[in-house]
């Protein structure tokens, strides 16, 4: 079965690019819209790996980490990615629990590269 990767991000053009390349290279994608839906599907459905959006309305990606952080007793690993290159907020991210953090636009290349290190036993999406 393929891994399974959730895409938290309130642009929905963002979470469709993802989820098609995703899918495209072998990966099994569900989506989520903003920080209480990725709460609610990361509890729900266990992914192998979240990609969460930092800024969002109403509850933001570092919001949305911590209650997950808070509800699961082993989380998955988890990528911040967000327009801002801040060196607090990628501290922050690091900080709460993120494995990585990436800005935008996304290097699709460098993004798989850090899906497979997090992912180690996934042969696919070889870049």
């Amino acid at each position: 079965m393929p891994q399974h990767i959730l895409v938290v991000d309130d642009v929905a053009s963002n979470r469709e690019m993802l989820r098609k390349r995703l899918e495209r290279v072998g990966y099994r994608v569900s989506e989520a819209i903003d920080g209480a839906e990725a709460v609610a599907l990361t509890t729900t459905l266990r992914p192998d790996l979240v990609v969460m959006d930092i800024s969002m309305p109403d509850m933001d990606g570092m919001e949305a980490w911590r209650m997950i952080c808070e509800l699961e007793e082993t989380p998955p690993p988890a990528i911040a990615v967000t327009a801002t290159t801040i060196a607090d907020v990628k501290l922050t991210c690091h900080d709460i629990g993120f494995k990585d953090y990436l800005t935008k636009p996304l290097d699709f290349a460098e993004f798989l590269r850090t899906i497979r290190a997090l992912l180690p036993e996934s042969s696919i999406a070889r870049v």
